[in-house]
């Protein structure tokens, strides 16, 4: 646009160059137009009083013949000049429409930089939700991670029967940034709940089967903190923890939970976050 504008008042000073030197030659020439005749208007006189009057229609006819013999003369100046005023007639009527092109220009000009300005402020509120909404997964990231230690320090405080040897290696505080719903998932496979090893005796396994049915399931509370989310990724969470055993089971499932919801909830704020774009 800035090289068109540029171009365009190029053009236009060229044409009122030129239109300024067409109007100065018309000017001259008109002037030798009206020296000429004036010169012609005083020969005629200077002419009419040198003849005398008595003479006759001989002597007059030979002075307007001498008349039109001094006109021929001015014939070719006077096309000369209805040409040029022609010119300068057509160079006015151009010179008008680069007037009106000119200012189209313009108003095209401050319409395109109001547009590139709304683009830039809108592109400045998108960084900032952006922003907003980086800070609110972080937020969430946290809570996440923090509801999930208070749910298990809650459930160690209310079975008071403790889990088996594998899962009390395996148990630990989970960290949402470093663990993958994945490797919860097989956490919760691999050690929570019942041994990974057979009972070594009949006895043993009763003792393990009464100190199961003294651990009561910790409760999951009615209204998930994150219930807006979709819970049918915990299907098969859910089978898992049943088939784990019921001591630990409930504490992992709600682990594995919040997993989901933090992984699912970053998913969904990176996806709102794009789609301003």
């Amino acid at each position: 646009a800035q090289n068109d504008r540029e171009s365009m008042e190029y053009e236009r000073n060229e044409q009122v160059s030129e239109l300024q030197k067409l109007r100065n030659d018309n000017k001259r020439q008109a002037e030798e137009l009206e020296e000429l005749v004036k010169s012609h208007q005083n020969l005629i006189q200077s002419t009419a009083a040198d003849t005398p009057t008595s003479k006759g229609s001989s002597r007059l006819r030979k002075e307007a013949a001498a008349v039109d013999e001094d006109k021929d003369p001015e014939r070719p100046l006077k096309r000369k000049v209805s040409q040029l005023d022609k010119n300068l007639e057509q160079l006015t009527v151009m010179y008008h429409k680069l007037v009106a092109q000119n200012s189209g220009l313009k108003v095209e000009v401050a319409e395109s930089d109001k547009k590139i300005e709304r683009k830039d402020q809108r592109i400045q509120q998108l960084e900032r939700n952006l922003r907003e909404a980086k800070q609110k997964y972080e937020k969430l990231l946290t809570q996440c991670a923090n509801l999930t230690a208070m749910i298990d320090v809650r459930g160690r405080k209310n079975c008071p029967c403790g889990a088996s040897g594998n899962s009390s290696q395996v148990r630990r505080a989970p960290t949402i940034a470093a663990k993958t719903v994945r490797e919860s998932v097989f956490e919760v496979a691999r050690g929570e709940g019942r041994g990974s090893t057979p009972p070594a005796s009949i006895a043993q396994a009763r003792l393990n089967r009464g100190h199961r049915r003294q651990c009561h399931p910790l409760r999951l509370p009615s209204k998930h903190p994150l219930r807006h989310l979709h819970l049918s990724r915990y299907e098969g969470g859910s089978n898992l923890a049943r088939a784990c055993g019921q001591g630990d089971a409930s504490r992992a499932l709600l682990r594995c939970r919040l997993s989901w919801d933090c992984v699912y909830a970053g998913k969904m704020l990176r996806d709102r976050a794009e789609s301003h774009f």
